[in-house]
């Protein structure tokens, strides 16, 4: 028989977890990791699109997104990646999948309970 737990916390607005208050943080982060890998392009341009990207997309999403992350983000990113082609260069699409699973990677490394003063 599966016991089921005496109480759940659920973190609807980053009170209890910190991990996902400051996402252009995290976004600029983890395209340093890659910046070797975005050409001529710099990383802070790179971390700038996918924000813009994912700002936008997400002001528009139906709630189903919410349950799907890891493919939100790399609709975020390809997007990302689609606007800067707009005037430079194409960059991959192997990359921006493995971009957006490292930002899902990232923040789940950074997550912790907030520091109280």
């Amino acid at each position: 028989m599966t016991h089921l737990p005496r109480a759940m916390l659920i973190d609807m607005d980053d009170t209890i977890l910190s991990a996902y208050g400051r996402p252009e943080i995290a976004w600029h982060n983890v395209t340093s990791e890659f910046a070797a890998e975005f050409g001529p392009l710099t990383s802070q341009q790179v971390a700038a699109a996918v924000l813009d990207s994912a700002r936008k997309f997400w002001a528009v999403a139906e709630a189903e997104w919410r349950l799907k992350l890891d493919e939100a983000r790399r609709v975020t990113v390809r997007n990302g990646f689609a606007a800067l082609a707009e005037d430079g260069p194409v960059l991959p699409e192997d990359l921006a999948i493995r971009l957006a699973d490292r930002f899902t990677a990232y923040r789940e490394e950074e997550m912790r309970l907030p520091r109280r003063a």
